[in-house]
């Protein structure tokens, strides 16, 4: 992506393919074809993120700080399908398919309508730069831990919720709450920018997930199950802006897309594994409590790392304030 110095042309080529993908699963009448397009979606899906972050970044005039505030509708999104797939399921089996279809049509259609940007200045460095980079290299790390923690909490908490006994609307209310603050978080961030350095604004979001995942294994009580998941506001809205805002301030020159991926490989990708390895390794012996337990585990060391390497930044002034990086 650093390399094309053509970022809306992959974005469009990306949010085609990642449309291929949904009309495979939304037609699929046999596996294969769902496997097929959920293959084409996770490899569509992989470079969209980056450079939307990196093109919102880049069309802000007050260096970014204003990201959260857009990306904020991403969450509502979110929030809104999720409600609706519930609803129509039980009529219509196959709704959250055809939802996603058209959403995917949607998001093809707008990048046709963004300027096609083309890139200045010399040819991207290699991209050692990137994956060994003095900041950029431990981003990563912190992001797949605590990336995996996140996706521990996303994809068990409705088992974790039935084991428990309890009605499966638990979850339901759970994940709402948790998207609900991070709504909150994501608009307040402009503000928070101004106030504190995204380097510990990372700390308090890999830090959130301590008490969350710790209270997450052994409460059995409905509410306060439901009420700790408002820490998924500080734990991914929170703990997101920051590092677009540290991998930008921190992107080598024409690596820009690059340095953002390298964050979303390492939270989406390497951290899903993480998360579902561990998952393969604990959840018959342990259960969903000991993978929740190792999740707090996962938040320790995210947030010793990040704490680290904050020190070790220079954070007396907020990226927010300085002048925006050059546009891709």
């Amino acid at each position: 992506m650093g390399r094309t110095k053509r970022p809306v042309r992959v974005l469009r080529q990306a949010t085609g393919l990642g449309w291929l993908g949904g009309a495979l699963l939304a037609a699929s009448w046999r596996p294969e074809l769902a496997a097929a397009g959920l293959l084409i979606l996770a490899i569509a899906r992989a470079p969209q993120f980056s450079i939307a972050d990196r093109l919102t970044l880049d069309s802000s005039e007050d260096g970014g700080a204003a990201y959260g505030r857009i990306r904020l509708w991403g969450s509502v999104s979110f929030l809104l399908t999720a409600a609706l797939a519930g609803w129509l399921r039980d009529d219509f089996p196959r709704a959250p398919l055809y939802l996603t279809l058209v959403q995917l049509t949607v998001a093809h259609l707008v990048s046709w309508t963004l300027p096609d940007v083309r890139g200045a200045g010399p040819p991207a460095p290699p991209m050692l730069r990137v994956l060994l980079h003095p900041v950029l290299a431990p981003l990563a790390v912190v992001t797949a831990l605590h990336g995996a923690s996140i996706y521990a909490y996303d994809s068990m908490i409705t088992l974790h919720v039935e084991r428990l006994g309890l009605p499966g609307s638990v979850a339901g209310f759970a994940l709402a709450l948790g998207v609900s603050a991070e709504v909150v978080v994501l608009a307040l961030s402009p503000r928070l920018l101004r106030r504190l350095h995204p380097a510990w604004l990372a700390v308090i979001g890999t830090a959130s997930g301590i008490p969350r995942f710790c209270i997450t294994a052994v409460t059995t009580d409905p509410v306060l199950l439901v009420g700790t998941q408002a820490l998924h506001g500080l734990g991914f809205g929170l703990f997101w802006v920051a590092m677009v805002h540290l991998a930008a301030e921190h992107a080598p020159e024409g690596l820009e897309n690059a340095s953002q991926a390298s964050l979303t490989s390492a939270g989406f990708g390497a951290g899903s594994l993480l998360a579902l390895g561990t998952a393969s390794l604990l959840l018959d012996a342990w259960g969903t409590p000991g993978l929740f337990v190792a999740a707090a585990g996962a938040s320790v060391l995210a947030t010793v790392a990040m704490t680290l390497l904050a020190l070790r930044m220079n954070t007396g002034r907020s990226p927010s304030t300085a002048p925006p990086r050059s546009r891709l």
